[in-house]
């Protein structure tokens, strides 16, 4: 009975066959990509395709050179963090220009990184303070942790890249 069975089965693995309609087929091709590389000549009026870390709209907006966004592995968070990297020879500038872009980008970094902080801890506190019997509320004060936390992770990686460059110059 059960060779029976098997045969059966691999019979039938064998004569079944998938069928996508041109309709389903058309709107699959027509699915667009997402875009996270820019050059350093972009037209800053226009934002970024998708929702991206606020480290990411900080560079597309306020800095000159190329960008992208590569997600990266995080044992912190258990998921995947948005690294912005910076292609720092796509734009030609001197020295003292290029300094003077970085030294004027990171006060505002630091200031959106306290800004982060602040939103982690009063986000932190309403998980520590959610009292609901409801899974839904409690995972969803938890995921807004994780969320800001991965957005601190990004704009902190920013900082490191750019005071890296200023001490490279």
């Amino acid at each position: 009975m059960k060779a029976l069975f098997w045969a059966l089965a691999f019979t039938l693995s064998f004569s079944v066959k998938a069928q996508v309609s041109r309709e389903l087929q058309e709107a699959i091709n027509s699915v667009p990509f997402a875009r996270f590389d820019y050059p350093a000549n972009r037209d800053r009026n226009i934002p970024p395709q998708v929702a991206s870390p606020q480290a990411y709209a900080f560079a597309y907006y306020s800095l000159p050179y190329a960008i992208n966004l590569e997600m990266v592995a995080d044992d912190l968070t258990e998921g995947y963090v948005g690294k912005v990297i910076l292609f720092f020879n796509s734009v030609k500038l001197s020295s003292s220009e290029e300094k003077e872009i970085l030294k004027k980008a990171l006060p505002q970094l630091q200031k959106l990184l306290d800004q982060q902080y602040f939103d982690a801890s009063v986000a932190g506190f309403n998980a520590r303070c959610t009292f609901s019997r409801s899974m839904i509320a409690r995972i969803s004060a938890n995921g807004r942790v994780i969320a800001i936390i991965r957005e601190i992770l990004s704009t902190r990686e920013l900082i490191n890249q750019l005071v890296q460059r200023i001490n490279a110059i």
